[in-house]
């Protein structure tokens, strides 16, 4: 099915997530400092000192800014020979011929045990990021073996990428 238009969308967490996120580790972040400058002035003194718990704590917080970075948002592509959805490295890609049908609906997370990628007690595979308003669409597909699955993608335009995807 040839598609009409390219489509490139990215969902982002709901603003207080977001922010909560990036406070913990801002906050992290200035704890490390604040320890690190510490043992410096202690180490001055007569005794050493221990420097690996500043460390520790700005390393956690050095890995949640890598992973809001990463798996902060979910990424959809949509081209003339496929659909990407995705956060960060990992994500799922479906040859746009095998695209048997896309649709807007609205979903609860109930039904998919949460947020993230999930998979659905019916078969299906979502992609759902919170704050989307359970707003997304829902693509029928075949895989390479010629089954029959489902995909559910969050989104904030979800007429656009249903049309995207139709063609």
């Amino acid at each position: 099915m040839p598609r009409s238009r390219a489509y490139e969308e990215t969902v982002k967490l709901h603003g207080a997530l977001r922010a909560a996120w990036l406070g913990l580790a801002l906050l992290l972040l200035a704890q490390a400092g604040y320890m690190g400058w510490r043992f410096y002035l202690a180490s001055l003194g007569p005794v050493g000192c221990d420097w690996r718990p500043g460390a520790t704590v700005g390393g956690v917080a050095v890995l949640l800014f890598a992973l809001y970075a990463a798996f902060g948002a979910l990424r959809i592509r949509v081209d003339e020979e496929r659909l990407r959805v995705g956060f960060g490295p990992f994500g799922t890609t479906v040859a746009a011929s095998s695209i048997e049908r896309a649709e807007p609906c609205s979903y609860s997370k109930a039904a998919y045990g949460g947020w993230g990628v999930r998979g659905g007690f019916d078969g299906t595979l979502a992609y759902t990021v919170l704050g989307d308003g359970g707003r997304g669409v829902r693509v029928q597909y075949r895989n390479k073996k010629g089954r029959r699955r489902m995909l559910l993608m969050s989104s904030a335009h979800p007429d656009e990428l249903s049309g995207a995807l139709s063609g």
